[in-house]
């Protein structure tokens, strides 16, 4: 069985959403200011955090409409950014940070 290709899932139905917006925190001084209509995931940017590519699935497969920052955990965290990966920060300003909680 092959691994399809993105443009073969790209014509799956369902799968119309728009992708996310997503920055490098690495690139600010201060927290990127995101979308206050949809929820913002923090995330590991290397993909090699198990619970941050949890809640990535979940958001897409959900098709949730939200904004990513990435987060480097293994060469330094921006000033800014305090706690562990992922954390979604929803509409309303609150975060919560245990994936199997999101």
């Amino acid at each position: 069985r092959s691994i399809p290709k993105w443009e073969d899932l790209s014509s799956m139905p369902n799968f119309n959403h728009e992708s996310p917006s997503a920055v490098n925190g690495n690139a600010f001084s201060s927290n990127p200011s995101a979308a206050s209509n949809k929820p913002t995931l923090y995330r590991e940017r290397h993909g090699w955090c198990p619970y941050s590519e949890r809640i990535w699935l979940a958001l897409e497969a959900k098709q949730v409409d939200y904004d990513t920052i990435y987060i480097d955990n293994i060469y330094g965290r921006p000033s800014w950014y305090y706690g562990n990966t992922p954390q979604m920060q929803w509409e309303d300003g609150k975060v919560q940070s245990e994936s199997m909680d999101l």
